[in-house]
């Protein structure tokens, strides 16, 4: 009986070592699902922003990166369509890159957080070049004096610049 009694309880053991590893797990489970949540609202609550020096484009992007709004003022009209397009997609690329501080600012510095911080990083590097500079130019392509300067380009009859 004796070794019975060894066997029921050394299963005894097993089952209860079983049981704390279990709840261990469990623990720590919902430790990792806490800090998600964190995370995640701390995502579904910041936005980053970019402006272009002459104000003329203002973005906004949601915490995943999207483009949530597009402000213009009357200055994009002193733009190229060229010009205007790669503008716009510098302060879209701007204002993602802000994401990454925005978020570590609100998330805090754990572990987690900052593995986060680091894949906003990463996905949303810092553009090159600055708002500002001139974008470079393919062959033919005109500058925005040329493109907007030649008056007949919304005159009836004309077939705008480089047409006539």
């Amino acid at each position: 009986m004796t070794d019975e009694a060894g066997l029921a309880s050394g299963g005894h053991d097993r089952l209860a070592a079983a049981q704390r590893n279990l709840l261990q797990l469990l623990e720590h489970t919902e430790r990792e699902r806490e800090q998600a949540d964190a995370v995640s609202e701390v995502m579904n609550g910041i936005t980053g922003r970019a402006t272009t020096p002459d104000g003329a484009i203002t973005v906004t992007v949601d915490g995943r990166g999207l483009l949530s709004d597009i402000v213009f003022t009357n200055g994009i009209t002193r733009r190229s369509p060229p010009r205007l397009a790669a503008d716009l997609m510098h302060c879209v690329r701007q204002a993602q890159a802000t994401l990454a501080e925005e978020f570590s600012e609100r998330a805090g510095a754990d572990p987690f957080a900052v593995r986060i911080a680091e894949g906003y990083q990463a996905r949303f590097p810092q553009p090159m070049p600055e708002v500002g500079e001139a974008p470079r130019r393919t062959p033919g392509e005109q500058d925005d004096e040329d493109y907007f300067g030649q008056a007949g380009f919304l005159r009836p009859g004309t077939e705008g610049p480089g047409h006539g």
